[in-house]
């Protein structure tokens, strides 16, 4: 797999944790913010550093549409689209 890859698969993986997290936080289950740092490295530890790239440039992308008040609807978000265009 090349670095391209592990980088996409990385950032679909992201959206995938995002919609994991909003369908837990509409549920009520508690989200601590503390420990974001240790689900990712929890999911990506053991993954080439393309993978975690891909992971944290995706989680950025939906925080910073999120604070302009356009958060992505995860189920129909093309976050590698997203990724690809320039900023």
């Amino acid at each position: 797999m090349n670095a391209l890859r592990h980088y996409q698969s990385g950032a679909l993986e992201a959206k995938e944790f995002l919609f994991r997290t909003h369908i837990d936080a509409r549920a009520g289950r508690p989200f601590v913010a503390m420990r974001l740092r240790s689900k990712i490295d929890g999911i990506t530890h053991a993954l080439p550093r393309e993978f975690r790239a891909g992971f944290i440039d995706a989680i950025y992308l939906f925080v910073a549409a999120a604070l302009r008040g356009k958060a992505p609807d995860l189920l129909l978000w093309d976050v590698l689209a997203d990724l690809e265009r320039p900023s």
